[in-house]
């Protein structure tokens, strides 16, 4: 992988709250930008490092931002847990609000991230997920951690829900008309962006 700065795009640019829109949560510890902000800061520094904490899945299907390094900060559960019921989430029993497919966190997501930025705290980094909800808690992760340049991508790449309860069609990146992508015109993903651990699923 890439051994520039990493920027995760779940992170934010050092502007404050001001003009942020408030689709997803913002992250406590790291510094919190809009997609606009983000992709400015990008074209100022090419050197910033860009994470994608979504699942896999979501970074091949549903797109993502060219030059983005996928590295989930949780997975989805392959059983499925009705409400009320209980289930380990890290390590802890957990009770489920909502009967769905539950997160699964990724133990490792520290450590590859510490890999892509080869252990610098000072590494400029920019996270990103659908809404922000995923992207502000890894991006505090890695402030606690010791990283000291988090930003964290307050509307994410989906943004936030419309007036339909299941599109996400208000803002975010890709509402704001930044440039994205699938996989490449023949089907393929470039590997050096992909996330090269295991994939946790129980």
């Amino acid at each position: 992988m890439r051994t520039k700065a990493t920027i995760l795009i779940a992170a934010g640019f050092i502007f404050g709250a001001a003009g942020l829109a408030a689709a997803g949560p913002m992250a406590k510890l790291a510094k919190n930008i809009s997609p606009r902000q983000a992709y400015a800061m990008m074209q100022q520094d090419p050197n910033i490092t860009v994470i994608d904490v979504r699942t896999p899945w979501e970074f091949q299907f549903v797109g993502h931002i060219k030059g983005a390094y996928n590295i989930p900060s949780n997975f989805v559960a392959t059983h499925f847990t009705p409400k009320g019921q209980t289930y380990l989430y890290n390590g802890r029993p957990v009770t489920a609000r909502k009967s769905r497919y539950q997160w699964v966190k990724n133990p490792d997501f520290l450590y590859y991230v510490g890999k892509l930025v080869q252990s610098n705290l000072n590494a400029k980094m920019i996270l990103y997920c659908r809404s922000s909800h995923r992207s502000s808690r890894a991006a505090d992760a890695l402030v606690k951690a010791g990283f000291t340049q988090v930003y964290n991508m307050t509307e994410g790449f989906e943004g936030g829900f419309g007036k339909h309860p299941y599109r996400r069609m208000t803002d975010g990146w890709q509402h704001a008309g930044l440039p994205y992508q699938y996989i490449d015109k023949i089907g393929n993903l470039d590997p050096e962006y992909i996330y090269p651990g295991p994939m946790i699923t129980r």
